[in-house]
């Protein structure tokens, strides 16, 4: 059977979701979630905003996605940030998406390496698949 991991839910808002080292100021990524987080994967917060990250499937890479818009990973990570996360002075800004989602957003992560975002209520989904082609599969919502 295949699995199906819920990662968090966040609160409706705008969202940096990419690497997290394109995003994070230096500070934000190396003390708090490297030296507090121990560069875990999962939810937690950073100045009272939320954060989710979790490997990729594969590492590094270009990943595609369902929204046309290839995610280039150096880290081996994805995360989904509140945008009040995102350091605006970070160069690398642009190799992450921007999305609004007008109600609660879930993140969930298939063991093929497909991230899911998604706005239940408006079907407003992001999927990104960072594992080979020939696994990708319809993926059910986990309750």
């Amino acid at each position: 059977m295949e699995e199906i991991e819920k990662i968090t839910i966040f609160p409706p808002g705008e969202y940096w979701i990419g690497d997290p080292s394109y995003a994070l100021s230096d500070d934000d990524y190396d003390k708090e979630w490297g030296e507090k987080q121990g560069f875990f994967e999962g939810a937690f917060e950073i100045r009272n905003k939320k954060i989710a990250i979790h490997s990729t499937f594969y590492g590094d890479g270009d990943y595609d996605s369902s929204i046309g818009f290839y995610f280039p990973v150096d880290a081996g990570v994805l995360c989904i940030m509140q945008k009040d996360l995102v350091d605006k002075t970070n160069k690398n800004i642009q190799l992450g998406h921007f999305h609004t989602f007008e109600n609660e957003v879930h993140f969930y992560y298939h063991q093929d390496g497909t991230f899911v975002f998604i706005d239940e209520i408006n079907q407003d989904v992001i999927m990104i698949n960072t594992g080979l082609e020939e696994e990708k599969t319809n993926l059910p919502m986990a309750d």
